[in-house]
Order: C-alpha cells, then structure tokens, then sequence
C-alpha cells in the first residue's frame, strides 16, 4: 500500500517491538504490527490505514475541491488583474502628475531662491549704503566742525582786527580833534587880530579924514 509522504515506497505490514506514535491518529503503541516505511520513518496503525479505493475517492474529493479553489483563485487573480491593471493606469497618472507637480515646484523654488538671493543682494546694497551714509555723515559733521573751528578763529581774528582799527580810528579822532582845536584856537586867534587890524585901519582911516 502506498502511502501520501512518497508514492514510491509502500506501506509494508510489519511487527513492531518498540513503541512508536501513529503518524495519523498520534497515538503510541507497544509491540504489535503495523505499517510501516522503514525509509520515511513512518507508522501508521492498522486500524487508520484505510482501504485504497477509500483513499482513491477522498483524493478526488480533494481533488475537485482543490480544482474549485484553484478555479475560484484564478477568477480571484484575473479580478484583481483587472484592479491591478487600472490601479497600474492610475498609478502613471498620478505619477504623471506628479512629476508635472515636482516641475512646477522646481520651477516655484527656482523663483524663490533667485528673489531670495535679490532679497538679500539688496539687502547687502542697503547695507553698504547705510554704512556709506554713516561714513559721510561722519565726514560732513567733522567738515562742519572744521569750518566751525576756522570761522571762530576767523572771527576772532577779525574781532581783534576790529578792536585794533577801533583804537586806531579813536587814536585818529582825537588827535583830528586836537588838531581842530588847534585850528579853531588860531582861527580865533586871528579873527581876533584881524578884528583888531579892521578896528586899527577904521581909527587911522578917521584919523586921515580928519587931517
């Protein structure tokens, strides 16, 4: 008798003298016979091996059952072909839209990073220019100070000038009013001779009139 583990070796009747488990019912048995395959390793009670056109007739059994599975599993697969094959199609759309998307975006962070690096090239020119401004304002409020610095002594100088011209134009006035005074004292002086003279010459005239 053949047995499922391998076709090519029998079951063979024989006596058991140790105890060994029946590979079907599990069930350990002492001395006594059995079958048996000495290759595989295998015992089987005499009581669970069943009659060939029994086991025959379970196979078929198994058989078109297994068939209908496999039937059933094949229509199983050919639906999800069908599934697999649209979710396939659906996959090469979004992924053509995806890689639209991913283009745009490249194209957005393209934009992005060129008003960044404008951004921030402005933001250096800005920079430079406030420091720029800084320096000049810097300069111009040291100029100023400079000019303020000379104009004061400038000023000063020509307040000294001025003082000076002040006292020498004082000097000059007073000695143009001595001179003035001197000029009157002798104008007086000599209108007061000539006042004389005048009174001199007027006696004499009378004097010679009366000769």
């Amino acid at each position: 008798m053949d047995h499922s583990c391998h076709r090519k070796h029998p079951l063979v009747l024989q006596f058991n003298s140790e105890r060994r488990a029946c590979k079907i019912c599990q069930v350990t048995q002492g001395r006594g016979y059995l079958y048996g395959c000495s290759p595989c390793e295998l015992a089987i009670h005499i009581d669970c091996v069943s009659p060939l056109p029994v086991i025959e007739s379970l196979l078929a059994v198994q058989e078109t059952n297994l068939q209908g599975q496999i039937n059933q599993l094949k229509t199983e697969l050919n639906e999800k072909g069908i599934q697999i094959e649209a979710l396939n199609k659906n996959l090469d759309k979004m992924k053509l839209k995806y890689d639209m998307l991913m283009k745009d975006k490249d194209c957005v962070t393209a934009t992005v990073n060129n008003l960044v690096a404008e951004v921030r090239s402005r933001d250096l020119q800005i920079r430079q220019m406030e420091d720029h401004l800084q320096q000049l304002s810097k300069e111009h409020m040291q100029l100023t100070k400079n000019l303020e610095d000379e104009l004061k002594l400038k000023i000063k100088d020509l307040e000294k000038e001025v003082d000076k011209q002040r006292s020498m134009i004082l000097d000059v006035s007073e000695e143009k009013r001595e001179v003035i005074r001197q000029l009157t004292f002798s104008l007086d002086h000599y209108r007061s001779g000539y006042k004389e003279f005048q009174t001199f010459l007027k006696h004499k005239r009378h004097a010679v009139i009366a000769l």
